[in-house]
């Protein structure tokens, strides 16, 4: 328990930086936009710093996407009022279980389990990046961000879970913590510098008393937190 607060709280300084650099440093690449009530335009954009310049995708000598760099147009900083930007991408992510909801089995009870886990996640990950253009009271242009996604995937790593006399119907007599494999799919949601998913994952006791655990193999519905890695 106590080591799955630790991992937390480092997760949780981390993402503080990670979202600052979601939402401002973001790679240069193809797009979706759409600007004020203008329809979604798939383009090329590139970032340099608090500008994002757009450009035009052409077809290139070998029939592959290009941006044309005669089309060169800056979208913000500007005036367009409103700005949308959608962005789809394959997302790695380091994650923790923080709690695991395990149904009954055998003579016990549902279960609520804190044991320490990591696991490594891929999933398709939508962002959507939203800009505000605005002129305050004083008459200066103000600028607005907000960002939200979500992303759906699977995740495999391991972690403890306590093996005892009541989860092995009394075959075990010693009380340990035992390795055990996780994987599962999971699908996280967040806005702004908030992220947070649920998962659906399986466990699975690597030693020999895996044929005695109650929970080996058996599914569990857990909370978990995410630190991106690419």
């Amino acid at each position: 328990m106590r080591l799955n607060w630790i991992f937390l709280i480092l997760l949780l300084q981390s993402c503080q930086s990670l979202q600052k650099s979601l939402s401002h440093d973001q790679t240069s690449g193809v797009y979706r936009v759409k600007t004020g009530n203008a329809a979604h335009e798939r383009v090329y954009l590139d970032f340099a710093g608090d500008t994002i310049t757009r450009y035009t995708l052409v077809n290139g000598p070998d029939q592959q996407k290009v941006p044309d760099p005669a089309s060169a147009q800056t979208l913000l900083p500007g005036d367009a009022g409103r700005v949308q930007i959608t962005k789809t991408s394959v997302d790695l992510d380091l994650t923790s279980v923080l709690f695991k909801y395990r149904p009954a089995a055998g003579d016990l009870p549902p279960q609520l389990n804190t044991s320490f886990n990591f696991a490594i996640y891929s999933g398709y990950r939508q962002d959507y990046f939203t800009y505000t253009t605005y002129k305050d009271p004083f008459q200066r242009v103000q600028q607005e961000q907000r960002h939200w996604g979500w992303d759906v995937g699977l995740l495999a790593g391991m972690g403890t879970s306590p093996i005892n006399p009541w989860v092995t119907r009394q075959h075990v007599e010693a009380e340990y913590d035992g390795l055990i494999l996780q994987t599962g799919i999971a699908a996280y949601a967040g806005f702004n510098d908030l992220a947070a998913g649920l998962c659906l994952g399986f466990d699975y006791l690597t030693d020999a008393n895996r044929k005695h655990w109650i929970y080996h193999k058996k599914p569990w519905i857990g909370f978990a937190i995410g630190l991106a890695l690419n």
